[in-house]
């Protein structure tokens, strides 16, 4: 009889806050970062590296963001990115789409913490934010 073992889930913790009032508090992080540690302990996930950015607006693409793209390279293959919730990894819904979509291929995923958009049986984000209207010609 074969054991079914699973092999241990990691991931790479984002957090982030817009204002350096909200940085200098240490209230909007340490609050996302509860919210992260509770969500690893629920699901029996390890946080392997944490990685934040301090008074960085969610319109600069991740990707642009000093402590974003180093979170971004961190997340292997089989890992998870997981955020407080997805507004701290951006404000436009088509760049957090992109992410999703890179960690995708590279065999990773995007979390929630908050659990919005990110079931296991889909990571896409709900039809109303994913739809494309077609312009008339």
């Amino acid at each position: 009889m074969k054991t079914n073992t699973l092999k241990p889930v990691n991931a790479v913790a984002y957090t982030r806050v817009s204002t350096q009032d909200q940085a200098d508090s240490g209230l909007g992080i340490e609050a996302q970062r509860a919210a992260i540690e509770g969500w690893a302990k629920r699901t029996g996930v390890t946080i392997v590296a944490w990685f934040t950015d301090e008074g960085v607006s969610g319109s600069v693409p991740v990707a642009e963001r000093p402590a974003g793209s180093l979170a971004l390279m961190a997340v292997k293959r089989g890992a998870q990115l997981v955020v407080a919730k997805r507004d701290r990894l951006g404000r436009d819904s088509l760049d957090v789409q992109m992410v999703e979509r890179e960690l995708n291929k590279r065999g990773a995923r995007l979390v929630s913490a908050a659990g919005e958009g990110t079931d296991r049986k889909s990571t896409r984000l709900n039809s109303s934010h994913s739809s494309v209207s077609r312009m008339p010609s």
